[in-house]
């Protein structure tokens, strides 16, 4: 966990606890309270950006859904007459993409990378993804 704070607030009730009691009332409370709530784990990410023929499109969309990348974006490059697609990939995924694109586009397109983020996807205990 990281960027986490616990607070306890207890409300006197008439009976005093002494400091062990409190030490140990304060430390159940929070540790009920951490392991309620969501988990989600941290995957070093990189902005891509990939420009293509729009005759690539299926390849490039295909690439990206393989690599599991989320945020994807889509526009278009006025200068080159061609798509751009943003989106952002696990770190570890980009070589098979690159490979995918080279193999499905015969070399013509690549992806280019533009920058760091964290993509968060809940623990495997949580169920759903999130980005």
């Amino acid at each position: 966990m990281v960027d986490a704070a616990v607070v306890v607030v207890r409300y006197f009730g008439g009976t005093k606890l002494g400091v062990g009691g409190l030490v140990r009332a304060y430390g159940e409370a929070a540790q009920a309270a951490l392991a309620a709530c969501p988990r989600r784990h941290a995957i070093p990410a990189v902005r891509i950006l990939i420009r293509y023929p729009y005759s690539h499109t299926a390849a490039v969309m295909r690439a990206l859904e393989f690599a599991r990348a989320t945020g994807i974006e889509h526009g278009y490059s006025e200068a080159a007459a061609a798509a751009e697609v943003r989106a952002v990939a696990p770190e570890g995924s980009l070589a098979a993409l690159a490979d995918l694109l080279r193999e499905q586009t015969s070399g013509e397109v690549a992806a280019e990378p533009i920058g760091e983020t964290i993509i968060y996807r809940a623990a495997p205990d949580q169920g759903s993804t999130s980005a």
